[in-house]
């Protein structure tokens, strides 16, 4: 069970990191755009977690794709196009949601808007290189 686990593992870590990578870049990205343009922080909390889930989803699917095309063109991968595309999925969740969590908490905690950008942006770069 451990040799299938590692076996399993290093197979699919590639799309785990692609889709962590790809969720905290555009999370922070649309949360960036929207406190520059000063929305209320009820309002990045609904794009970003919209956009996370559209984005999950294209990241997810995309990947389907492109493993199940390199299986038919090569007919030598090991891999399961599902299971790719759902680890990307999932790691783009559980890893793009990191930029809003400084903002979700504000629903029940009395935060300072102006810091709430900073945590999510020190919260990202700690979880960036931590996936690097």
């Amino acid at each position: 069970m451990g040799r299938l686990f590692l076996a399993l593992k290093k197979l699919y870590f590639g799309d785990g990191v692609l889709g962590g990578i790809d969720g905290i870049i555009t999370t922070f990205a649309i949360i960036s755009a929207a406190a520059g343009a000063n929305l209320d922080f009820k309002i990045i909390i609904i794009i970003g977690i919209s956009s996370l889930f559209a984005d999950a989803f294209s990241m997810g699917v995309s990947n389907y794709l492109a493993t199940k095309s390199d299986l038919n063109l090569t007919q030598k991968s090991d891999k399961n196009p599902v299971i790719s595309g759902l680890i990307t999925f999932g790691s783009f969740i559980l890893w793009g949601v990191v930029p809003l969590i400084p903002y979700i908490f504000s629903l029940w905690f009395d935060y300072h808007y102006q810091y709430l950008f900073i945590i999510s942006m020190i919260m990202s770069l700690l979880t960036f290189l931590s996936i690097g």
